[in-house]
C-alpha cells in the first residue's frame, strides 16, 4: 500500500509538471506569433 501510494503521488506530480510545461510552451508559442 505504501509503495503504491508513493507511485500514485509521483505519477500525479509528473503529470502536473508535464501539464505546466505544455501550457507554458503554448503561451510562448502564442506570443511568438
Amino acid at each position: 500500500m505504501a509503495m503504491n501510494g508513493v507511485g500514485c503521488w509521483a505519477t500525479a506530480r509528473i503529470m502536473g509538471v508535464s501539464l505546466n510545461t505544455i501550457l507554458r510552451h503554448l503561451k510562448n508559442s502564442g506570443r511568438s506569433r
